[in-house]
This record gives structure tokens, sequence and C-alpha cells, in this order.
């Protein structure tokens, strides 16, 4: 069974991304769920379509964070296979792809919350 090893620079980077991604994950998980708080009232339809929006937008930007960490995890630690090299970077670049897509469609949604509501 042969022994891999993985560089210092791979470890060192490995550390940093997994706490930058934990950061990141709390930081939106709490925002999630201070938008949909228990004792959270809306009083107009513009409030709860603003409040799920957020909620939605939170909970996506947290898988889209999973993803691209599982994809550099997945570069990282290829060891030079390049069959799974490759799969890292397509992970990353269909996150990447659905970051894009979720930043448009929240600002199509705002936008017409904005036009309908206001």
């Amino acid at each position: 069974m042969p022994i891999l090893k993985i560089g210092a620079k791979k470890i060192f980077l490995m550390k940093i991304m997994f706490i930058v991604s934990l950061s990141f994950l709390t930081s939106f998980s709490a925002k999630a769920a201070i938008v949909f708080n228990s004792t959270t009232s809306y009083n107009t339809v513009n409030e709860l379509t603003t409040g799920v929006v957020n909620w939605f937008l939170s909970i996506t930007a947290g898988v889209t964070i999973l993803f691209l960490i599982i994809g550099g995890i997945y570069y990282l630690t290829a060891f030079g296979d390049e069959k799974r090299m490759q799969e890292g970077k397509k992970i990353i670049t269909y996150a990447i792809y659905g970051l894009v897509l979720i930043l448009i469609s929240y600002s199509v949604v705002t936008t017409l919350n904005a036009i309908i509501f206001d």
C-alpha cells in the first residue's frame, strides 16, 4: 500500500479553506435563522417576500460555498490523478455557475419586488 505524501503547502491551504468556509457557513446560517425567527412577524407582502428571498439567498450561498470547498478538496487531494482533478474543476465551475445564477435571480426578484410593491 503506497504512502500518500501531502505537501505542507496543500495541508496549510486546506486548513485555511476549512476555517474560512466554516466562518462563511456559520454567518449564512445565522442570517437565515434571524430571517425566519419564530418571533418575526411580517406586516406586508413586501416584507414577507424580502424575508423569503433573503432566506433562500442565505441557504443557497452556503450550499455554493460548501460545493466550492468540496471541489477544492477533490482538486487538492488528486495527487496527480487527472480524472479526479477534472472532477474537482467541474465541481468548482458548476458551483460558480450556480452562484452567478443565484445572484441574477436575486436581482430579478428584488427588482420586481421594488416595481410591484413600491
